[in-house]
């Protein structure tokens, strides 16, 4: 219920605004993009976090169940 289609629009705004951030989320330990980086999707909120890109709490906490929903975001 908190992520409706708004919410969803603003993430996937977002997502494209940083897009460099969130490629940084999935490089090797040589920091090199590989298909090879996998990361638990419930945790993508806190990467992203980690990367100091802003949602509110609830939105952070409902980023992997949001993807599992929905599937990929497409920008």
């Amino acid at each position: 219920m908190v992520c409706n289609g708004k919410i969803r629009s603003e993430i996937r705004q977002k997502l494209k605004q940083f897009s460099k951030a969130v490629e940084s989320i999935f490089v090797d330990e040589h920091g090199e993009q590989s298909f090879k980086k996998c990361i638990d999707i419930k945790a993508f909120g806190k990467f992203l976090k980690e990367k100091g890109i802003k949602f509110e709490p609830e939105i952070i906490d409902n980023m992997g169940a949001l993807f599992i929903a929905f599937g990929e975001i497409q920008f």
